[in-house]
């Protein structure tokens, strides 16, 4: 995360703009980390809120409304005793360090102008925000210390507020090129570059010293032992520069973008580093940082409502495979009865051979030519009655074995219909794909329903389910994909065409595919290799090579009376082997 000391700086410029002479009206502290302060100003209202999260420590201007507790904790209300009704004086940052001191202006017990300040401190696992008097002296901290925890200050009420310790580090633009050689030259030889300037530049986090190597056009990879005066002076030339964005609030704050459209940072200024996909750019630091964690927060729930979904979906599968092993062996017993058949039909055969009081009986076998059978006989019983106990058993066991053969039937397809939920789940790329599939499994019984009234309200609001993936083929022709089982019904079953081409995975869970042909009446071969891959793709064999993917056209596609979601029977297919690709996808 790039909440570095430049970015603060961004921030500071952008509340000196906004709620500067501001008066507190509410605070709230959603959970044990966070904060939210309401401003009420000439130019509007306003939200600030700062976290003390150790892994996303950070304070920004946000419209986003969170959820508060009943009761307020105790950090709230002392917070609301002293500052509700306050004005904010001034915003001030310790020069490239993550501290920031927010001056207020309040009126005391007796109704007399008072003054003080709201400290944050941005500093990983040690972040907190302490509230202190005109004195200096705290009055309380989120998060509370003694002397046995740290050695250099304690966090208490009625104690010194004592600031963090400072790093020894330089501002590289005020040091002179020979300074910044003496600097270097105290790190060790073998030390890279990029670690000797976080080592001794102050406010330089890890991403700005690799934007200071890339604009000073430096290799990072070059040892201190290895520099001479070329280097000292491309770094101090490009520290200039750096610095200098903040001496003169030269801020564009910007999100940086992976290819696959992720959040992955943000920064007070486009970096040169920053390669592997887009930037984005924003008119405050605080829309930045907003729609950052938005970004993280989408990401995040979907993730959690995936691996929920997953869960459940694992569990049902677990409890199938131990019903299917215990039916196969049950069925294996059963397939055994026809022993009770030959048994039975040998008796009938030799029955002038058997005598009452016999216990077994040696005879020549039907099937295989030399083979001699033992048949087991019960002496209390006469030869007809033996005869009669066979095909009794016979019966009985052939009848369990067409009622094992049904429920194994119906166990595999319900397995294979979770597996191919399952892959469902984890090709979704947002949210929004995931309502249909939980509805689905809602249907299926999988899942039960929720009747409160905010999921009510939800259920009325939600929006449409999105379509299937949509691609273009070189060929120009569509290639649809469906994002679910009850998608996949209603593109093969519906909205395909009798003639379009419909491509599945062979027996391996996957999506429905279509080609739609449009009047054509043959498929071009390079569109249905393209389909066919995109096929591999969402199936889940993604990760293969020479998956087999059976087509057909549509018109040979059918659904069995009372199948599951998604499960199909087709006929006339032909298959073709392909390396799952994906193409880029219509917008």
């Amino acid at each position: 995360m790039a909440f570095d000391s430049f970015f603060l700086s961004n921030l500071v410029n952008e509340f000196n703009y906004t709620i500067i002479d501001c008066r507190v009206v509410k605070i709230h502290q959603s959970d044990h980390n966070t904060l939210i302060i309401r401003f009420h100003g000439k130019s509007g209202n306003y939200r600030l809120m700062i976290s003390a999260n150790p892994q996303s420590a950070r304070l920004y201007l946000t419209e986003a409304q969170n959820e508060n507790p009943s009761v307020p904790p105790i950090f709230c209300m002392v917070l609301r005793k002293y500052l509700e009704g306050a004005r904010l004086l001034s915003v001030e940052q310790t020069p490239y360090e993550r501290v920031l001191r927010l001056d207020f202006l309040i009126h005391n017990d007796l109704g007399d102008e008072d003054y003080c300040s709201l400290i944050v401190e941005i500093m990983g696992k040690h972040s907190n925000v302490i509230l202190v008097d005109n004195e200096n002296r705290i009055i309380d901290g989120l998060r509370r210390y003694s002397s046995l925890v740290s050695r250099h200050r304690e966090v208490l009420p009625n104690r010194q507020y004592i600031a963090p310790p400072i790093q020894d580090k330089q501002v590289i633009a005020e040091l002179s090129t020979e300074e910044l050689a003496a600097c270097f030259f105290k790190l060790p030889a073998e030390q890279s570059l990029r670690e000797g300037l976080i080592a001794i530049g102050k406010g330089i986090s890890p991403q700005l010293a690799t934007e200071l190597l890339l604009s000073a056009n430096l290799d990072k990879n070059i040892m201190v032992g290895e520099m001479g005066e070329y280097e000292f002076i491309q770094i101090k030339t490009a520290a200039d520069s750096l610095y200098g964005r903040v001496k003169n609030k030269c801020f564009a704050p910007t999100v940086l973008l992976n290819q696959n459209g992720q959040a992955e940072d943000y920064a007070a200024f486009p970096l040169l580093s920053w390669t592997d996909g887009q930037q984005i750019a924003f008119d405050s630091p605080s829309a930045a940082i907003d729609f950052y964690y938005q970004k993280i927060d989408e990401v995040r729930l979907l993730n959690n409502s995936k691996n929920e979904l997953i869960k459940l979906l694992t569990k049902h599968k677990k409890r199938l495979d131990k019903k299917i092993a215990l039916q196969e062996i049950d069925l294996a017993k059963a397939l055994s009865s026809e022993g009770y058949k030959e048994a039975g039909e040998l008796l009938s055969v030799n029955i002038y051979k058997v005598k009452r009081g016999m216990e077994s009986i040696t005879l020549d076998s039907f099937y295989e030519q030399g083979k001699q059978v033992q048949v087991e006989l019960n002496p209390a019983l006469s030869p007809q009655e033996n005869i009669s106990r066979y095909f009794k058993l016979y019966s009985k066991a052939k009848n369990g074995r067409v009622k094992i053969e049904q429920h194994l039937s119906e166990n595999l397809s319900e397995r294979e219909y979770i597996e191919s939920v399952t892959l469902t789940v984890e090709k979704t790329e947002n949210i929004t794909e995931l309502e249909p599939i939980r509805n689905e499994l809602i249907q299926q019984k999988y899942l039960r329903p929720s009747f409160n009234a905010r999921s009510k309200q939800k259920e009325k609001n939600k929006p449409e389910q999105l379509p299937p993936r949509s691609y273009t083929s070189s060929d120009g022709l569509e290639i649809l994909v469906g994002r679910n089982n009850k998608q996949n019904d209603k593109l093969t079953l519906k909205q395909a065409a009798e003639n379009d081409i419909w491509l599945h995975t062979k027996d391996i869970p996957g999506s429905h595919v279509i080609i739609r042909l449009n009047g054509l009446e043959e498929v071009p071969e390079r569109t249905l290799t393209e389909a066919a891959a995109l096929a591999a793709f969402y199936s889940k064999a993604s990760s293969s090579d020479n998956v087999p993917v059976d087509y057909t056209r549509v018109n040979q596609v059918k659904k069995p009376a009372g199948a599951l979601p998604g499960k199909v029977i087709y006929f006339q297919q032909k298959t073709l082997f392909v390396t799952p690709s994906k193409l880029k996808e219509n917008k």
